[in-house]
């Protein structure tokens, strides 16, 4: 996954967060990462650069097609 990077920084995240006794943010930066993983985990059934038949929802990214720096 090119892009977990965002995991470590929300498990670094929720770690501040639970030591300065901010549960609100806590609870929120773990539902964050629950998403995060699975939007990474869900990106790497499709090959880079493939078609995306059936998944032509407006407003999803496809982070698999993405040929930009960012990837």
């Amino acid at each position: 996954m090119p892009n977990e990077w965002i995991l470590d920084v929300l498990a670094d995240l929720t770690e501040f967060a639970r030591k300065n006794e901010l549960a609100r943010l806590e609870r929120q930066l773990i539902l964050a990462r629950d998403e995060a993983t699975k939007d990474l985990t869900s990106t790497q059934m499709f090959a880079r650069g493939t078609a995306h038949q059936g998944f032509e929802h407006a407003g999803i990214i496809y982070r698999a097609n993405s040929g930009g720096a960012n990837t």
